[in-house]
């Protein structure tokens, strides 16, 4: 059986069986994966820590007939006010499901690998409305999706300023609320419209918000 070495961030995770999960995953080396972790939602499993959606991981992976599945893994960053926090868990899980849904699988993307890397400090620890906003947006235009000139003409600086955005050195997410509520709006009204359906993670939202 042949392994393979991967650093990546974990997108989703879905469980089956008594004891597995499928996990994916998105790589620095090999784009997004789909592995299996047999075993870990077991209490003993030494993969059960490291296999949680959000984390940052180091994996060894072993190659399968039809499903590669991963053999050790070891958690690099971990940011646990993701999932402590409700509307961070929502707002994270937002950009994550955009990410996942609007990327193809083993296609190498280091750009937004970085982008997911260099954005899990920001949304552990600032407002993530605004962060998972500014990511999704940052995706798109790194996607080829995104075009601000469709944007209306009074949020088109707000986008710019999001596209803009350096996640190592700026701190503040100085935007102005009305102005994020109806850049927030129309994005996801857009994201929408190039996937063909609804969001999981907007439905979520609407619950906590309620």
């Amino acid at each position: 059986m042949e392994t393979y070495k991967a650093e990546g961030i974990i997108l989703q995770t879905s469980d089956f069986g008594e004891s597995n999960r499928v996990v994916t995953i998105f790589t620095k080396e090999f784009g997004k994966l789909d592995l299996n972790a047999y075993g870990c939602r077991r209490v003993k499993s030494p993969l059960s820590g490291a296999t949680q959606i959000f984390n940052h991981v180091s994996i060894e992976i072993n190659s399968g007939a039809k499903v590669d599945s991963i053999h050790e893994a070891e958690i690099l960053n971990f940011y646990p006010n993701l999932t402590a926090d409700l509307d961070r868990l929502a707002y994270t899980a937002l950009f994550f499901e955009i990410v996942n849904r609007m990327t193809l699988p083993k296609n190498i993307e280091p750009k937004i690998f970085n982008l997911l890397k260099k954005s899990l400090p920001v949304l552990n620890s600032r407002n993530p409305k605004i962060a998972a906003l500014i990511g999704s947006c940052q995706f798109l235009q790194l996607s080829g999706f995104q075009n601000v000139e469709n944007y209306p003409e009074n949020l088109r600086e707000t986008f710019n300023k999001m596209l803009s955005f350096d996640w190592q050195t700026e701190t503040q997410l100085t935007f102005k609320p009305k102005l994020i509520a109806s850049a927030e709006k129309i994005f996801l009204n857009n994201v929408c419209s190039i996937i063909g359906k609804d969001l999981n993670a907007l439905k979520f939202i609407k619950q906590i918000s309620q």
